[in-house]
Parts: C-alpha cells; sequence; structure tokens
C-alpha cells in the first residue's frame, strides 16, 4: 500500500500532493492545503490494528 516510493510534487500557490505509483499509475493519496489541512484520499478504518504490508 503506502510501501512504495512516494513524492511531493510542489505547486506556487496551491496545495500539495502526495502521490505513490500502483503499477504503471500515479495515485494521490493525499493533499496538503495552503492552510495546512491534510486531505487524505480513500477512507479511513479505525478498528484497523495491524499496519504490516
Amino acid at each position: 500500500m503506502l510501501g512504495e516510493a512516494r513524492e511531493v510534487v510542489h505547486e506556487r500557490h496551491g496545495p500539495d500532493y502526495f502521490t505513490t505509483h500502483h503499477g504503471s499509475s500515479k495515485k494521490i493519496i493525499a493533499m496538503l492545503d495552503s492552510d495546512g489541512n491534510l486531505h487524505i484520499a480513500g477512507r479511513l478504518i479505525t478498528e484497523q490494528k495491524d499496519l504490516h504490508y
């Protein structure tokens, strides 16, 4: 899942995007807006205990 290399794409006045690669596709996994709010793509499973890859 998040074990692959991640990169941050910087824009001048816009948000920062956190991406990963899944095969040949580049996926956005999160966005940090100019107010410092982190928006995570997908869903959050609060009962998740084992975070091993």
